[in-house]
């Protein structure tokens, strides 16, 4: 199932736009369904510079919120039921005590949340990682509330578990960190993975690391013992970004090639291509374990490990009339159910889309599966 817009546009930027048809894809609804509905989907103008980096935020008997970062250092958050900009959850763009700004404008690389907390941590230009408690609405750590971490910037986090953060920096660094501490974060192990950039981290355990680089390199750690374990060359160019499905490993470079290996054995067991579009991240929806989005600069991918078929596209409305040098998306984010997420571009927009694409592209790809079995 495709799904070329939401907004109402059909086609690619390859084939031209049909004109506007404001009703595809939605069922006539009586007037007490649109007097009821609190949210819709929408675009929403919230930064000034380019958005760079977007994560889910689940506020337990508070709410479902999106967070995006840019690259003057902005950070905004977007109440995913109406797409309404929170005002009361913006506090890295206000002092929180006299002359102690929350973001200097350095620009935000990578944003990551744990789905069990309410911190979310942010990866920047200069190297530093800092973190806000959205809960609490202040900062996580009460005494070093900005740790460099890295001396190129900070380009790729994931998580291990048990308060353990792991964050790669430009230079080809990976550091191991305990946040667990409200002081301050700590660094318990650092060591050399690439000769480049680190783009993509992906973990299951405490105890192992994917990794992946510029030098087209995937390695697997031993986290204890800070050893390599394995290591291969996955693709011909940069390998931008890794995740791992039920299928196995799943790994993404820049001409948007997807492969999937046996993790054993790193071997190649499937591949298959995105539509135009230069990768910029790829990622595992939580609850559709068999679907991972891959973030390109034209358009959001949702693919389906087990056919290897497209289930959801959604460009940037703006990249349907973009030159080709143009960059129109900068950074997305799924809900764990996959049935809300945000898809942010390069001139400070914000596009939230709602569950009644996202639900349906689910159910479709269930009937598709189960008619296969």
């Amino acid at each position: 199932m495709r799904l070329w817009s939401w907004i109402g546009r059909r086609g690619t930027a390859s084939t031209g736009a049909y004109p506007r048809d404001p009703n595809m894809l939605r069922r006539a609804e009586a007037k007490e369904d649109v007097e009821s509905r609190k949210s819709d989907d929408t675009t929403v103008s919230v930064h000034r510079a380019k958005v760079t980096a977007a994560a889910h935020l689940e506020l337990h008997g508070v709410g479902s919120y999106f967070v995006t970062g840019a690259s003057d250092g902005s950070v905004r958050v977007l109440d995913s039921k109406n797409w309404k900009l929170n005002m009361d959850m913006t506090p890295l763009q206000a002092k929180v005590v006299k002359d102690d700004l929350a973001f200097t404008p350095s620009p935000i690389l990578t944003m990551h949340s744990e789905r069990s907390d309410s911190i979310v941590y942010f990866g920047r230009s200069d190297g530093s990682l800092t973190a806000w408690d959205f809960s609490a609405n202040s900062w996580a750590w009460s005494k070093s509330k900005v740790a460099q971490a890295h001396e190129l910037g900070v380009f790729s986090m994931t998580d291990a578990g048990h308060g353990t953060l792991i964050t790669g920096g430009g230079g080809g660094k990976i550091c191991v960190w305990d946040v667990r501490s409200r002081s301050g974060p700590t660094i318990m192990k650092s060591f050399e993975a690439h000769n480049s950039r680190v783009r993509g981290l992906c973990s299951d355990d405490s105890f192992t690391l994917y990794s992946t680089g510029g030098d087209r390199l995937v390695k697997f750690w031993d986290l204890d013992h800070e050893t390599c374990k394995r290591e291969f060359i996955a693709h011909d160019t940069i390998v931008v970004d890794c995740t791992l499905t039920p299928r196995g490993l799943a790994t993404v470079d820049i001409d948007g090639l997807v492969k999937i290996w046996d993790e054993r054995a790193a071997t190649e067991s499937a591949r298959f291509q995105l539509p135009p579009g230069v990768p910029l991240s790829c990622t595992k929806i939580a609850d559709q374990q068999h679907w991972i989005a891959t973030t390109t600069d034209f358009a959001l991918y949702v693919s389906d490990v087990r056919t290897f078929r497209e289930v959801i596209t959604f460009p940037s409305p703006r990249a349907q009339t973009r030159v080709v040098a143009d960059v129109a998306v900068g950074a997305a984010a799924f809900n764990p159910a996959g049935t809300r997420a945000v898809v942010a571009d390069a001139f400070g927009c914000v596009h939230g889309l709602s569950t009644a694409f996202v639900s349906n592209a689910v159910l479709d790809a269930a009937q598709k599966i189960h008619a296969l079995a």
